[in-house]
């Protein structure tokens, strides 16, 4: 149940007195004819209608508590968008910056393991094309020659695989970021959803490290041995 304030019944007060008196005096007038009372009758009534007229000093703090009341309403939607873009913010970033530190080590290690796969596969070219070997081309030396070079090179695609693993990794932050970009050219930054963002960024994730990361977890490394070719 709403209750009037103060204010506002005080200020009804004299217009509610005003008017009775004026009944009363307008009944006196038709009982008791005489221009006293209809010259009397008129006073409270003119005070009546001054009180109630608009005045330009009341119109003038009418629209300036207008005014307060739209500004105090943008501020607080300015106010829900800040805190909404800071809290999308805030959870992104630092999956931005694993994905990326996840990005560097991996190239890093795939770097170093390709110039040693590519290292020991030259030995084995050589030791595979040795006069030794190549005299017999069915002996046992030249068929195992002919594996190990096999392995190597199996080897080597899985270290050419996790170099596409990081390109992908990568590309998502890419795309992620120009989203962001055109969220906010967009305006619309308000209206931002931090926990469907976050499920919008998973699904476009290939690998289970990206998954373990986005969930705050690392030092989950794909699986080497299988070669799968994007």
């Amino acid at each position: 149940m709403t209750r009037s304030s103060p204010t506002s019944s005080t200020s009804w007060l004299p217009i509610t007195l005003c008017g009775f008196g004026c009944a009363v005096l307008f009944w006196l007038a038709s009982r008791f004819p005489s221009p006293a009372w209809i010259l009397a009758a008129s006073v409270p009534t003119g005070l009546l209608w001054l009180r109630s007229a608009p005045s330009p000093a009341r119109e003038q703090a009418q629209d300036r508590a207008e005014h307060e009341k739209l500004d105090n309403a943008a501020g607080v939607e300015v106010q829900q968008e800040v805190q909404g873009l800071s809290a999308l913010c805030q959870r992104i970033a630092p999956i931005w910056s694993a994905q990326i530190e996840s990005a560097r080590h991996q190239s890093q290690s795939a770097v170093e393991a390709l110039s040693e796969r590519f290292a020991h596969l030259s030995e084995l070219l050589a030791a595979a094309i040795s006069p030794e070997v190549a005299a017999d081309s069915d002996s046992t030396a030249c068929l195992l020659a002919r594996h190990k070079v096999e392995l190597e090179i199996a080897q080597v695609l899985v270290a050419l695989q996790f170099q596409d693993r990081v390109s992908q990794m990568l590309g998502h932050v890419r795309d992620d970021i120009a989203r962001l970009a055109r969220h906010l050219d967009e305006g619309d930054a308000r209206h931002v959803d931090t926990r469907a963002w976050l499920d919008e960024l998973s699904r476009t994730y290939t690998t289970p490290e990206q998954h373990a990361i986005h969930r705050g977890r690392h030092g989950v490394r794909d699986s080497a041995s299988d070669i799968t070719f994007f």
